[in-house]
């Protein structure tokens, strides 16, 4: 079993190639980008190492991916992980994006260990503009493009299908931060203030992580929020800090009550930068493996002793 890169890119290639030369009504060619889809997300963890396709329930699949076989047949993680991974690995990957991958992911396994047949009522206008955006993000990182995988004439359509889809979503931001910035212009100079100041009075921190930020529609403050990239802890003047780094996908403004969801659109308004928090963190809770708990060892307080 093979889990190179070269090899996984190259039967990525091989299913795209298969399912773009296919009809586009046929029900093989959702079902055969799919395919080739998978392989770009494997070929994807194998840039970064081989054992990330590992089964981790098996020593002896890891250590295959390590070169070390057994004789054993090796396992592979689902795609569900391969995708999960991908989207930890890859700093543009959305939760939005993991679900329209998702989407396809359980298309084929009905198709594939079912009686249903999910492909047969599946027209293109569905699937493939968002298919090819996530195409996109994989490729980008293993250093490809789309017209590599898909050939000239599919891979120069692919592209201008994403710009065609990011200029029409760009436009419904844009009509949307404008329609707020109307209703906030109308309201009269102590309705405005006297708004500002109930929304700085109910803007304080949220449970996940969340940066303070202008609205732009209205100038107010605001908080965007979004998904955790990676977290970092380190050590810095006897304290331990961890960093959490965060993709912005949502703000709502509590003033004129603009809101924003996904990457996307933050990005479009400006905003679209990672940011990074930080909060100091106990050494106990730290080194503390609450794994091996026992509530009967636990600190009696009243009694004063363990």
């Amino acid at each position: 079993m093979d889990w190179s890169q070269d090899s996984l890119w190259n039967k990525a290639k091989l299913y795209a190639e298969r399912a773009f030369s296919e009809r586009r009504t046929s029900s093989l060619f959702p079902l055969l980008a799919t395919i080739a889809l998978e392989f770009l997300g494997r070929a994807t963890l194998a840039k970064v190492n081989p054992v990330l396709l590992a089964d981790p329930r098996g020593d002896d699949h890891i250590l295959y991916a390590c070169g070390y076989g057994s004789g054993k047949m090796p396992k592979s993680v689902s795609a569900t992980t391969v995708f999960r991974r991908c989207q930890s690995i890859i700093p543009d990957f959305t939760q939005a994006d993991l679900k329209s991958v998702m989407i396809l992911m359980d298309k084929r396994n009905a198709e594939l260990h079912s009686g249903e047949l999910p492909y047969e009522d599946f027209p293109t206008q569905l699937w493939l503009t968002n298919y090819f955006r996530v195409c996109r993000l994989l490729l980008d990182f293993l250093g490809f493009s789309l017209e590599e995988l898909f050939g000239e004439e599919d891979g120069r359509t692919a592209y201008q299908m994403i710009e065609a889809a990011a200029e029409n979503r760009k436009a419904k931001v844009l009509k949307r931060i404008a329609a707020h910035r109307t209703i906030f212009g109308d309201w009269s100079a102590e309705e405005q203030q006297e708004k500002r100041e109930t929304g700085k009075m109910r803007l304080v921190p949220v449970g996940h992580p969340s940066k303070e930020v202008s609205c732009p529609s209205c100038g107010s403050r605001c908080r965007i929020t979004g998904e955790e990239v990676r977290a970092i802890d380190r050590l810095e003047d006897d304290e331990l800090v961890r960093e959490i780094i965060v993709l912005p996908t949502y703000l709502h403004c509590l003033v004129c009550n603009l809101e924003l969801r996904g990457y996307e659109a933050l990005q479009i308004a400006e905003l679209g930068g990672q940011f990074t928090v930080e909060k100091p963190i106990e050494l106990a809770e730290y080194y503390f493996d609450y794994d091996d708990y026992d509530p009967a060892d636990r600190y009696d307080a009243d009694e004063g002793d363990f």
